[in-house]
């Protein structure tokens, strides 16, 4: 189906890889102001670009990332088709295709760009059991990806076509919000991964399908194990990076949530398909959603000592 072969969500054989033709062709040139860093520099912000090691690889064991041997941190251009112009993050006409295709693609791209970034973290993590931590919650987030594209397949869309119009906004927030370090890395790892979790159980509600399917491999390998304890250490050893940290989680989920109050104004067909709810309240639903999902972030960030 296009540039993937996908398993479907009946079973088959997936390879959710773009195939090394025109579409999900992955630029090499590393961009303006992004070489190497020395040992002595301050690590790169990630931000859309992948982290990879020279003359090294990521295995995985289906789909579950395992090992990760980095020795440089080499940004590439990732883009799911090759496009004149990006797409607009602030586009009033909402993509083309049926409501449930629109949404299955927005969460599809969603979790690629997760695997990428999660890639990125790992390079900075301190130590080894971090970077294979890290790693572990990729491969779940890319098992939540192909059975997404499976969906897709499913329902006969070309999963690069359904997430090509997303790409904009979900990389915009990437560009935004690009950590320095390890510390901000994790956070924001931890807590984008909190969120989306929570957004699935709110789908749960309208679409208990898509959430059900899209639940598949998330275990006891999530980052949400392991983050919390992680941060504690971080602030254990630099007290003074709470006040800091706790900017940097309120920044996220505003930049996040000001992006689904868009999204749903400016598409009221996926609101409707969220929420479950009439065309005339569907935004009312979404800012409640919104609400819920603002404090559970606000509940967890407190576990880990930072206060909203």
């Amino acid at each position: 189906m296009g540039a993937y072969r996908a398993e479907s969500s009946s079973g088959h054989h997936a390879d959710p890889t773009p195939a090394a033709t025109g579409r999900g062709e992955r630029s090499t040139a590393v961009p303006a102001g992004h070489a190497r860093t020395s040992a002595v520099d301050d690590p790169p912000a990630i931000g859309v670009n992948r982290a990879v090691g020279a003359g090294s690889a990521v295995q995985s064991d289906g789909a579950r990332v395992t090992h990760l041997m980095a020795s440089a941190w080499r940004p590439t251009g990732i883009r799911v088709a090759a496009m004149s112009s990006p797409a607009s993050p602030t586009a009033s006409e909402p993509p083309a295709g049926d409501d449930r295709t629109r949404l299955l693609g927005l969460l599809a791209y969603a979790e690629l760009s997760t695997v990428e970034q999660l890639a990125g973290v790992a390079c900075l993590a301190p130590s080894f059991d971090r970077r294979v931590g890290v790693l572990d919650a990729a491969g779940a987030r890319m098992d939540h990806h192909r059975v997404l594209v499976g969906q897709l397949v499913d329902a006969g869309a070309d999963p690069v076509t359904a997430m090509e119009p997303h790409q904009g906004v979900v990389d915009d927030f990437h560009i935004r919000t690009a950590p320095r370090g390890w510390p901000e890395a994790l956070l924001k790892a931890w807590a984008t991964e909190g969120l989306a979790s929570d957004f699935r159980v709110e789908l749960g509600r309208t679409l208990p399908d898509v959430a059900d399917r899209a639940d598949r491999g998330d275990g006891p390998t999530r980052l949400a194990d392991r983050a919390p304890q992680w941060l504690a250490e971080v602030l254990h050893n630099d007290p003074t990076a709470q006040g800091r940290l706790a900017l940097w989680a309120r920044r996220l989920v505003g930049e996040l949530m000001t992006r689904a109050q868009r999204l749903a104004a400016d598409d009221e067909g996926l609101a409707v398909l969220v929420t479950g709810a009439s065309p005339g309240s569907a935004l009312v639903e979404v800012h409640a959603m919104i609400a819920q999902l603002l404090q559970r972030h606000n509940e967890r960030m407190a576990t880990a000592g930072l206060p909203a």
